[in-house]
């Protein structure tokens, strides 16, 4: 199933559109992740599916005892998410300083029209079905540019311990898959 989303992966905020959530959500920032350089990083940082502002956006933060390292997380909902559940998470590490952010990791971006995560478990089924033939689709997320419109697919056996996991990258746009990797440590 299709859906009228864009899949145009974009920066969605400027310094000015970030700081009223910013000031919204200040109660849970320490006043060293109250500044306007932070605010011009983070809106070079912060993609959307779709290139549009999220939903519901919040910035939730903590300084080490000196307020020297704060570690900073930018939870956003977007406009056709059908639960919560489906919210990109970034976390970063501003160094009071310099001035400097740093990405604390790769973000974890669930924020996927409804219908998508559907069609690209066929699709990478169909693509590579003796790798994934026994096992089920765990999490699916998109990934930053490049390419514009990939996706990170995460397939296991459901089992707590000694899960086998596989994470499939792939491109919608060119409907390939770009790679497999044996994720489960073993």
């Amino acid at each position: 199933m299709e859906t009228t989303v864009a899949a145009t992966h974009a920066r969605a905020y400027t310094p000015a559109t970030l700081a009223p959530i910013l000031t919204a959500s200040s109660a849970r920032l320490p006043e060293a992740l109250r500044s306007a350089d932070l605010i011009e990083a983070l809106a070079s940082r912060i993609w959307t599916f779709d290139g549009q502002p999220y939903l519901q956006a919040t910035l939730t933060g903590s300084c080490d005892d000196g307020n020297a390292r704060c570690d900073l997380q930018v939870k956003g909902l977007p406009a056709f998410a059908a639960d919560r559940d489906a919210a990109d998470r970034y976390t970063f590490t501003f160094d009071v300083r310099t001035r400097v952010l740093s990405d604390a990791g790769e973000p974890s971006l669930r924020g996927l029209p409804p219908g998508r995560t559907a069609e690209l478990d066929a699709a990478v089924r169909r693509a590579v079905p003796d790798r994934v033939r026994d096992l089920a689709l765990l999490a699916t997320q998109w990934a930053l540019p490049p390419p514009a419109d990939a996706y990170l697919l995460r397939y296991g056996t459901g089992d707590e311990e000694g899960d086998p996991q596989l994470i499939v990258r792939f491109d919608r746009d060119a409907g390939r898959v770009l790679s497999v990797e044996d994720a489960s440590g073993h």
